[in-house]
C-alpha cells in the first residue's frame, strides 16, 4: 500500500493509500489562507466600522455591497501639494495652477494661478488625465493672481492657503511645469517684500523658475500650504522669483466666499504637459 502526503497523487496502481491528515490540512490552509484572511478582515471591518450584522457583512464582502475599506485619505504634506498641481491653457499657451482644498460660496472647487497666464474668461484646466472648464471668478492684476471656478467632480484633495505670515529666511518650494525639468521641485527661501514697476508689492524668493512655471503655487516647507504664486523672475536662468503675497491671496479668496472643505483623493498623478510654454 502506498502512502500519500498532502495533495500528492496516490494509488496510481489502482490501490488505496493512507492520507496524512495533518499534512493535508496544512496544505489546505496554505492555499486558502491568503483568500480567507482578507475576506474575514472585510467582514469584521464592516461589523466594527459600519455596524453590519454578521450575515450582512458576509453578504457585502461576498457580493460587493459596498467597500468595507474607508475612503482614501490624502496623505498630506508635500505629496498632497504635488497632487494639487494642474495645467491651464488658453490657445497653445500653458501655465501651472494649484487646486485648492476649499470651495467658493457656490460650493465649487477653485484653482489658483497667475493673472498674466491669460486675459480671457475661461481656461482649459487639466487635472490628472481629465480636462475641466475653468471660469475666472476673481482676478488681481496688481498681485498677478487669478482664481478659476472649476466645474465637475474632482477626485483630488487640493491644498490650503497658509494662515500665517512669512518671515525672512523661511524655506519655501514650488514644482511647476516649466521648461527646465517640468514638474521638478525647486527650493528656496523667502527674501521679503519688494516694489516692482507699477506699484506692485510682491513677495520675493531666492528660487529658480522657468517659462511654464508661471501660476505655480509657492509653498511653505513647514506646512506645505500656499504662500504665493509664481509671477515673474529677475532673469533666465532665474535666481530670484516674485509672486503675489499670501495676504493678497486671502483677499482674493474672501471676495468669492471661500471656505475650507475636506476632500478625499484617489490619485496623485502628474498631468501630461503639451503645447507652447510661457
Amino acid at each position: 500500500m502506498s502512502r500519500c502526503t498532502g495533495f500528492q497523487g496516490c494509488g496510481a496502481d489502482g490501490g488505496s493509500c493512507d492520507v496524512d491528515r495533518e499534512v493535508l490540512w496544512r496544505d489546505l490552509l496554505s492555499i486558502l489562507g491568503p483568500l480567507v484572511g482578507p475576506f474575514l478582515g472585510c467582514v469584521f471591518s464592516r461589523m466594527r466600522d459600519q455596524g453590519d450584522s454578521f450575515s450582512d457583512a458576509i453578504g457585502a464582502c461576498l457580493f460587493g455591497g459596498g467597500d468595507a475599506d474607508p475612503p482614501f485619505e490624502p496623505p498630506g504634506g508635500k505629496e498632497q501639494a504635488l497632487g494639487a498641481r494642474c495645467t491651464l491653457r488658453q490657445g497653445n499657451a500653458m501655465c501651472t495652477g494649484t487646486l485648492l482644498s476649499g470651495v467658493d460660496a457656490d460650493g465649487s472647487r477653485l484653482v489658483l494661478s497667475a493673472s498674466h497666464c491669460g486675459s480671457g474668461s475661461t481656461f482649459r484646466v487639466s487635472i490628472g488625465d481629465t480636462v475641466y472648464s475653468g471660469r475666472v471668478v476673481a482676478r488681481s492684476e496688481i498681485s498677478d493672481l487669478v482664481l478659476l471656478q472649476v466645474s465637475g467632480e474632482i477626485p483630488r484633495a487640493g491644498v490650503g492657503v497658509w494662515d500665517g505670515e512669512l518671515s525672512r529666511g523661511e524655506s519655501v518650494w514650488h514644482a511647476g511645469y516649466g521648461r527646465d525639468v517640468p514638474g521638478n521641485v525647486e527650493e528656496g527661501i523667502y527674501a521679503g517684500v519688494v516694489n516692482l514697476a507699477g506699484d506692485r508689492v510682491m513677495s520675493k524668493f531666492t528660487m529658480s523658475a522657468s517659462p511654464g512655471d508661471s501660476g505655480s503655487g509657492i509653498f511653505s516647507t513647514s506646512q506645505n500650504k500656499i504662500v504665493s504664486v509664481v509671477c515673474c523672475v529677475n532673469r533666465f536662468p532665474a535666481t530670484v522669483t516674485y509672486g503675489g503675497s499670501v495676504a493678497a491671496i486671502r483677499m482674493l479668496l474672501a471676495s468669492v466666499g471661500y471656505r475650507e472643505e475636506s476632500h478625499t483623493s484617489s490619485a496623485f498623478v502628474r498631468p501630461l504637459v503639451l503645447g507652447q510654454l510661457y
